[in-house]
């Protein structure tokens, strides 16, 4: 019994960690990659004319 109790508090402490820490990191870096990848094709746009893009196109 103990051992299931200690096992759902273990299992919640690591989807803590992952909500909080590990899918914003990997959301963050789809988004430069996605970016990045969005002025590399599209040079026409100037993302410096963007407000909320300034400084992310590299």
């Amino acid at each position: 019994m103990w051992y299931f109790i200690i096992g759902i508090i273990v299992l919640y402490v690591a989807y803590r960690l992952c909500v909080s820490i590990v899918f914003p990191k990997m959301s963050e870096r789809s988004l430069q990659k996605y970016r990045k990848d969005f002025f590399k094709k599209n040079q026409h746009i100037d993302s410096d004319k963007l407000p909320h893009m300034k400084g992310k196109k590299d």
